[in-house]
């Protein structure tokens, strides 16, 4: 499990270095070597990375949901040429589509993230391993992450509207919380 981790990770940060060194995103062709190295890479990485995880805290099909979620916003951000230079030149849909891929990518992240802390200080055993919990929470703090870039996108966000938001996120969850079942 650790070998896989410590290859996903390495795997991930030559993809970072090929995405961010711009030299795959310029290329016309799309079977040129370094397009198909960076096409495995951006499969091959989330898979090593999040298949042991998804195995060790048995979260069936989580691996192939954070593949497909990492795949796809690196292709956006590898090979999709932005519209321009300046800020508020993207259309909302472009914008959208970033976003909501932001999300699946947050989700992906938060998800063993909730789970180990909800197995850590939960007392009860049917608390600790309750994998609903866990996502229905990361989902929460990915839209609370969405909702600030989206307040700032539209220039209202400042920390009283930060704070608030936190809040009705945390009144939400905890409405999950004590609900009857």
């Amino acid at each position: 499990m650790i070998a896989s981790l410590g290859l996903g990770l390495v795997a991930s940060a030559l993809l970072v270095y090929l995405i961010v060194s711009g030299s795959v995103g310029g290329l016309l062709d799309t079977w040129a070597a370094q397009r198909i190295i960076t096409y495995a890479l951006l499969l091959i990485a989330p898979l090593l990375i999040y298949l042991p995880i998804s195995q060790a805290l048995g979260l069936r099909y989580f691996w192939l949901f954070a593949v497909i979620s990492w795949a796809l916003l690196g292709y956006l951000l590898a090979f999709v040429i932005a519209p321009g230079n300046q800020p508020g030149q993207a259309n909302p849909i472009q914008y959208a589509v970033f976003l909501t891929l932001f999300f699946a990518v947050l989700t992906t992240i938060f998800t063993p993230l909730t789970y180990l802390i909800g197995y850590r200080f939960y007392s009860l055993k049917a608390h600790r391993r309750d994998i609903g919990r866990a996502r229905r929470q990361a989902i929460l703090l990915s839209l609370y992450i969405i909702a600030l870039l989206l307040l700032a996108a539209v220039s209202v966000l400042n920390p009283l509207n930060a704070i608030l938001l936190a809040a009705a996120t945390a009144v939400l969850e905890f409405f999950f919380l004590t609900r009857w079942d």
